[in-house]
């Protein structure tokens, strides 16, 4: 057997050294995935304990934050205005805590403990019941009018001015809460584990709190300019009259 010469002597030893870094890094990033994966699903399972063993706390401060969350992104990357509106953002807030985290879980229990047996004998059934009645009853009634109200109140506005932007915005709010919510729980209620169908909701949820709080800006938008217009109708009218 000849001697290595010491070129090759050199590219062996390159490759040898590269070939341990290579794998040193994949064992480095093997075991960085594995402790995200394990703190992530440590806080995932708490989170779930926290539904069980709290859930109308849990799902207040979910409802809360979320909507927080949904009205900073609104308000930043969505629409454009100069400046932060801290009263809307509380608005969102107050209705994410009091209706999406309270009246929400309360009514969802409803329906696991009033609709009759043979809806409630498989997933499937209570699934398709639990959507038609939850969407096509519960939101048009209660959900679009209750988050007109509640964030009206809020944003210090007066009876008329709220019925204007429930007006101006309840047909896109309603349509568009079929369009994504219809799938999203008919899947959640057939086919999720209870214990995970909170996090689903969560993480839909986010996408839906940005929407409706767009739907929202617009409608109150289309009333100011509907004001706008009839205060220079009635100036028009007086100076007519004069």
């Amino acid at each position: 057997m000849k001697p290595l010469k010491p070129i090759h002597i050199r590219t062996h030893i390159r490759t040898h050294i590269r070939t341990h870094i290579r794998t040193i890094n994949t064992n480095a990033k093997s075991r960085h995935y594995t402790s995200i994966n394990k703190y992530v699903n440590k806080y995932v399972n708490r989170y779930i304990e926290l539904l069980e063993e709290h859930p109308y706390k849990t799902n207040i401060i979910s409802g809360i934050v979320l909507c927080f969350a949904g009205d900073v992104i609104c308000q930043n990357l969505v629409i454009d205005q100069s400046s932060f509106d801290y009263r809307r953002c509380l608005s969102m807030m107050t209705f994410g805590g009091l209706y999406n985290g309270f009246i929400n879980l309360y009514v969802y229990n409803l329906y696991s403990r009033y609709f009759p047996p043979f809806l409630r004998s498989t997933p499937l059934r209570f699934g398709v019941a639990a959507t038609l009645v939850d969407n096509f009853v519960h939101v048009p009634a209660f959900y679009t009018p209750g988050f007109y109200y509640i964030t009206g109140v809020v944003q210090g506005q007066g009876w008329g001015e709220m019925n204007e932007t429930l007006w101006n915005g309840y047909y896109d709010s309603t349509v568009s809460c079929w369009a994504l919510w219809v799938p999203v729980q008919f899947c959640n209620f057939a086919f999720v584990p209870r214990k995970y169908r909170a996090l689903v909701v969560c993480g839909v949820g986010l996408g839906w709190n940005v929407v409706l709080d767009v739907i929202s800006h617009r409608a109150k938008g289309r009333g100011g300019e509907g004001d706008k217009e009839r205060r220079e109708l009635k100036m028009r009218t007086h100076r007519a009259g004069l």
